[in-house]
């Protein structure tokens, strides 16, 4: 489930549209404000910290686009949704999320029991940028995301996740501080073992993605500037990944509950 800002939508309000084949924003990139696979709890903003709607902030709308990973089963009554708390009064920082992607440029190949995409670019905006949560994504052969801040050739870890627990918003601990300069580097690592042909990024399940999301806040002078950060998008850097932490590689320890609580959403929903 994908909540995204917009100053127009690309269709009409209160009907369900095909959101394979057309945009979510009428003339404009549409803006990721929140994002939820896999059972994963809630995402409460840290004190002080809004995301700017409304006014000049371009979004004017929301969309909620929900991807289900299996049909229902008999009568059903969707309640699938967000639920937003808003408020008049301004914050101190506006937040807004930073997306590392891997694009459709990139394949993986069958039979691999380890294939690493990467993705880097560099921050070269007047203020710091707080990472204060991340989030991974992936479909079935993702098995490690990890993201780190590199300035002066120190690596600092955002996060590392397993995407299939619960992909929710965890927070980074301690904070991160990306300065201008900061290189922002994510790896998406993947298993095609039981594939006997060629996984292309893609947005079906059959397909696979490489999602690394920060979510971040800069004192709110600077809020119009997070409308320019976009998306960071693949990497030619080889010289940049030759030094990527081998930690990067070595899995997380199991964790029965999560991966319970990310099971459940394997389950049919509905009655018979």
């Amino acid at each position: 489930m994908i909540l995204f800002g917009c100053s127009k939508p690309n269709h009409p309000t209160g009907g369900v549209w095909d959101c394979e084949h057309h945009s979510v924003c009428d003339k404009e990139n549409p803006k990721i404000l929140f994002s939820w696979a896999r059972n994963a709890p809630s995402l409460s903003l840290p004190d002080n910290v809004g995301v700017a709607v409304g006014g000049d902030s371009g979004i004017d709308n929301y969309v909620v686009q929900v991807h289900y990973n299996a049909k229902f089963t008999g009568e059903v009554l969707d309640y699938s949704g967000v639920v937003l708390n808003v408020t008049s009064l301004k914050p101190r920082y506006f937040a807004d999320v930073l997306l590392m992607v891997s694009s459709a440029y990139y394949n993986i190949p069958p039979h691999m029991s380890e294939v690493a995409l990467n993705i880097s670019c560099t921050y070269y905006g007047p203020t710091p940028l707080h990472i204060f949560a991340y989030r991974t994504h992936a479909h079935s052969l993702g098995r490690i995301i990890t993201g780190y801040n590199i300035l002066n050739d120190q690596w600092t870890l955002i996060g590392k996740g397993n995407p299939q627990w619960p992909q929710r918003f965890y927070p980074t601990t301690p904070e991160v501080v990306a300065e201008p300069g900061s290189i922002l580097a994510a790896q998406c690592i993947f298993n095609s073992t039981t594939r006997d042909t060629v996984t292309y990024i893609g947005a079906h399940g059959k397909n696979e993605m490489c999602n690394f999301y920060m979510y971040i806040y800069v004192e709110s002078e600077y809020g119009t500037m997070l409308k320019q950060l976009g998306e960071c998008l693949d990497s030619n850097d080889t010289k940049l990944f030759a030094k990527y932490p081998a930690e990067a590689r070595k899995p997380l320890e199991r964790n029965p509950l999560l991966e319970m609580e990310a099971n459940m959403t394997m389950e049919r929903f509905g009655e018979n």
